[in-house]
C-alpha cells in the first residue's frame, strides 16, 4: 500500500531529527577529545605567579646596593679585628726611639726583655725581648743609643707574609727585591738603599720552602758597610 503525502512528511521529519541528532554527538565527542588547553594556560599562570615573586626577591638581594654594602662593612669590620689581634711593634716607629723610650712605650706587648751587652766592638749594644708570634733583637749605637738594627724571628712558627710585615709595621716594599735563592732551603730577599725603605739603608726577608717567613730584619747599614772598616760592628 502507498504511504499517503501525511505519512511521507512524518518519516522525512524523523529522518531529519535522527540526522541532526547524530550531527550534535559527533561534535560533542571531537570537543570532549581535543587537548583542554584552557587548563593548561591557567596551570602554567599560576605557576609563573607563585614562582615570579621569589624569583624579583632573589635578584632584588642580588643586586641591592645597601645589602652588598653592609656585607663589605662587615668584611672590613672583621679584617680590623683580625688585624689589631696582631702584636705590632714598628720598626719605622722606633727608628729615632732610644732603648728607654722603646721599653716605656711598648711595656704592655713585650716579656723576657735581656741585655745580651756589647759587641766586640764595642759600638754596639745587642737586647732582644719577646712579643706575641716574635722574637727581636734590636742593637742600639752606643754613641747614640739609637737602633741600628732591628730583626723580627718568627722561626718558632714562622709565618704568612701578610701576618709576618704586619707584625713589623712595615709594609712589603714595592720595589722588586735582589734574591739569593734556596740557601738551605730558604730565598733570602734583599731590598737596599732605596728611598722606600728610609731611614734603614737595607730590609732583609727569609722565606722558607713553603713561602712564609722566618724573618725580616732592617738595618741602618747596607752590605758594603756592614763588610767594611766603616761598620759599628768591626773589630780591627
Amino acid at each position: 500500500m502507498a504511504l499517503t503525502e501525511k505519512e511521507k512528511q512524518h518519516i522525512e521529519a524523523e529522518e531529519a531529527y535522527r540526522e541532526k541528532v547524530r550531527e550534535e554527538a559527533q561534535y560533542r565527542h571531537k570537543i570532549s577529545s581535543q587537548p583542554k588547553k584552557g587548563m593548561s594556560g591557567c596551570l602554567v599562570a599560576i605557576v609563573i605567579i607563585l614562582v615570579l615573586p621569589i624569583f624579583l626577591a632573589i635578584t632584588l638581594i642580588a643586586i641591592n646596593p645597601a645589602k652588598q654594602f653592609e656585607e663589605a662593612e662587615k668584611k672590613a669590620e672583621q679584617a680590623r679585628q683580625w688585624e689589631s689581634n696582631i702584636t705590632s711593634i714598628p720598626a719605622y716607629e722606633i727608628a729615632n726611639m732610644t732603648e728607654d723610650e722603646i721599653k716605656t712605650t711598648y711595656a704592655e706587648l713585650y716579656t723576657n726583655y735581656s741585655d745580651i751587652g756589647l759587641t766586640p766592638s764595642g759600638k754596639v749594644k745587642i737586647t732582644g725581648f719577646d712579643i706575641e708570634n716574635a722574637k727581636i733583637q734590636i742593637d742600639y749605637a752606643v754613641a747614640t743609643n739609637e737602633p741600628v738594627y732591628i730583626d723580627y724571628s718568627f722561626t718558632a712558627e714562622p709565618l704568612s707574609e701578610e701576618v709576618a710585615w704586619k707584625v713589623t709595621g712595615v709594609s712589603k716594599p714595592f720595589a722588586e727585591a735582589t734574591s739569593n735563592p734556596e740557601i738551605m732551603n730558604r730565598t733570602v730577599h734583599l731590598w737596599e738603599n732605596i728611598e722606600e725603605i728610609v731611614p734603614y739603608k737595607t730590609i732583609i726577608a727569609i722565606y722558607e720552602s713553603d713561602g712564609k717567613l722566618s724573618a725580616i730584619s732592617f738595618s741602618m747599614e747596607d752590605i758594603a758597610t756592614s763588610k767594611s772598616s766603616r761598620s759599628l760592628y768591626y773589630v780591627p
